[in-house]
């Protein structure tokens, strides 16, 4: 769509793939960690014998994994902006197909 607004070829195909799996595999990450932390931490507040503070406690790991998933994420869209801003202003100016 980018090219077709512009009226010029795309700055980097390569860049606009990888900027692509980097927010899939950010979103991917960031879901799995989202539900099974989720259902992680339901299990641990049905059993009254966890205190409240181990249930948080045990989900570190989901943090960090989301803290990671969350830089693919930035990186990613980071990535995107930067193709789209080359494209609008003409790195390349040959005619879109």
């Amino acid at each position: 769509m980018v090219p077709r607004l512009w009226a010029k070829a795309l700055h980097s195909e390569a860049l606009a793939n990888w900027s692509y799996w980097m927010m899939m595999i950010g979103g991917l990450g960031f879901f799995v960690t989202l539900w099974l932390g989720g259902f992680w931490q339901g299990w641990q507040w049905n059993n009254w014998s966890i205190p409240f503070i181990d249930t948080v406690v045990a989900l570190k790991p989901v943090w960090i994994v989301r803290f990671f998933s969350g830089v693919l994420i930035f990186v990613g869209i980071v990535m995107f902006a930067y193709n789209v801003l080359a494209t609008a202003l003409g790195a390349k100016a040959e005619p879109a197909v």
